[in-house]
């Protein structure tokens, strides 16, 4: 099984319909993702790098629940990365 493009990482605590929204705008079929969900009360910082933690991708988006994406924005973050040696 090859590893996922990216990780990306979501604290979200009792927000389902914000979760659902953010995740569907950040669907991209090219991009092979791995989805942490971290559904836990506590500080960001502590959440996102207990995310952190989990992740099997080289490369690591960290997003807030209440985020909409534009389309192609996952695609056009790693092409950057990618530009700028961030692997």
């Amino acid at each position: 099984m090859r590893s996922p493009d990216v990780s990306v990482v979501i604290p979200s605590l009792n927000r389902e319909p914000e979760l659902s929204k953010c995740i569907e705008s950040l669907k991209d079929d090219r991009i092979r993702i791995q989805w942490i969900v971290l559904r836990e009360r506590g500080a960001l910082a502590k959440l996102r790098n207990a995310g952190l933690r989990q992740v099997r991708a080289r490369r690591v988006l960290f997003c807030d629940d209440d985020i909409l994406a534009s389309p192609e924005y996952l695609h056009r973050v790693l092409e950057q990365m990618d530009r700028f040696g961030l692997r």
